[in-house]
């Protein structure tokens, strides 16, 4: 079981505590939102999910690594 304070990004997500940004062209139904795989000071942004919301929360269409494919 998850601690109270300890949440994932998808978690945020769903949960609109964070902000993402729309993407463009052929997926402008998409957002993009960028996080730390491993959360430490300093660490980049490296990992993203690719969604969209729902009625009952989101649809994820990719998630991965950002520069690596």
């Amino acid at each position: 079981m998850r601690s109270a304070r300890h949440t994932t990004a998808m978690d945020d997500l769903v949960d609109s505590r964070v902000e993402s940004a729309p993407l463009k062209y052929d997926l402008s139904e998409w957002c993009s939102f960028h996080f730390q795989h491993h959360r430490a000071r300093g660490a980049k942004a490296d990992t993203r999910i690719i969604y969209r919301r729902t009625d009952d929360g989101i649809q994820v269409r990719g998630f991965g690594h950002r520069h690596l494919p």
